[in-house]
């Protein structure tokens, strides 16, 4: 890859990792969560369970980033190209989310004194857990980890996995 193709694939790609590690949902939509994947192999994607503001029922929206349409056409034109964003929603099976969850409020994650994992290939996953609506002063929560994270957290992460395959189930 040319040198100059290669630096406007970066840009694009701390883009579109911006943009994906931000929770997209409709407006009057409760968030329940979003969680974000990408790897060397695949294709970074985001999924944010939400309630619509008109509805009872959990939908999962889907954002995937076509990176390797986006790099060929790259190749082509040397010239920062916006990102091939895919976005789609589908319903989530609400019992099998909500019985989720409730293992996952009783998972507790260590955050100090872990040895955290690094490296080059693998997967980035990140996590954010929405501010209750009642108190608009108090911050989302978001934990980031590469690969299988530290072992203290390995409950977490393979939570955050089983999270990741039903909502990607949903499609």
């Amino acid at each position: 890859m040319d040198e100059s193709v290669q630096k406007y694939y970066d840009q694009l790609f701390e883009r579109v990792q911006a943009m994906l590690l931000n929770p997209s949902y409709p407006n009057g939509a409760q968030l329940r969560l979003h969680i974000y994947q990408s790897g060397s192999w695949g294709k970074p994607t985001a999924w944010t369970v939400y309630t619509p503001a008109d509805e009872q029922s959990l939908k999962v929206g889907r954002v995937q980033w076509r990176s390797k349409h986006d790099l060929k056409r790259m190749m082509q034109v040397t010239q920062p190209a916006q990102p091939t964003l895919v976005h789609t929603d589908a319903p989530l099976d609400g019992v099998a989310f909500d019985k989720l969850m409730k293992i996952g409020r009783k998972i507790r994650v260590p955050l100090f004194d872990v040895e955290m994992s690094m490296g080059f290939d693998g997967s980035h996953y990140a996590m954010v857990l929405p501010r209750p609506q009642a108190s608009p002063i108090q911050s989302e929560i978001r934990l980031q980890w590469w690969g299988n994270g530290a072992s203290e957290w390995e409950p977490f992460t393979g939570w955050a996995l089983k999270l990741i395959d039903l909502c990607e189930g949903a499609f």
